[in-house]
């Protein structure tokens, strides 16, 4: 059974930063800088919108502004690959997607990760999962590691890199996994035990 859908990017579109003010506040009770000079952050990672919205009854507009954020980030820096089986081989579910440069697969969200920047704005940035020996981890559209992934789980938090939140660069269309990609990057950075070195390899 075919898990590719076609996406329309056209239709995404970023909402206004200011929107996630009240998630800010809602949620800066339980994430907080893990300390002075330290280059990582608490995070949450919510599964689906809803589970954002159960988290933060008080700020729905918040949570909608964080999850549409994350679909335009994926749209633009999502891992991309030539063809649905390319992709399902690493990450199980994909989407279709295309823009000015032709068509290509990237995978489908796994959730969004809402986290603190440093001069207190709140952000998100898509997360997913890989498949296969890579099940069982989120990670992010660099292939960087950003904790475990439980089926059961709606919230997550976790410990990230700083810069988790910058944009990411633009992806490569892959053409074939035998010189890199997710696979041997994500594998690699989860040995190292690191979050934020090398990318998606090729």
């Amino acid at each position: 059974m075919k898990r590719s859908k076609q996406i329309d990017l056209g239709r995404m579109r970023k909402q206004p930063l200011l929107q996630l003010t009240k998630l800010a506040a809602a949620v800066g009770g339980v994430i907080a800088l893990s300390g002075c000079g330290s280059d990582e952050t608490a995070a949450k990672i919510y599964a689906n919108i809803d589970a954002c919205r159960t988290d933060n009854p008080d700020d729905l507009e918040g949570c909608d502004a964080a999850y549409q954020q994350a679909v335009a980030e994926s749209a633009k820096t999502a891992p991309r690959y030539d063809n649905a089986s390319l992709c399902e081989a690493q990450f199980g579910r994909c989407v279709q997607g295309q823009d000015s440069g032709g068509s290509w697969f990237m995978p489908a969200l796994a959730g969004f990760m809402v986290g603190q920047m440093l001069d207190g704005r709140r952000d998100s940035s898509p997360v997913y999962t890989g498949y296969g020996r890579l099940y069982g981890g989120y990670y992010g559209a660099d292939g960087s590691r950003y904790g475990d992934f439980s089926r059961n789980a709606r919230v997550s938090t976790v410990n990230v890199d700083r810069d988790a939140f910058k944009p990411k660069p633009k992806p490569k269309v892959t053409k074939t996994l035998s010189r890199g990609g997710f696979g041997s990057t994500a594998v690699a950075k989860s040995s190292w035990g690191g979050r934020r070195s090398g990318g998606w390899g090729g």
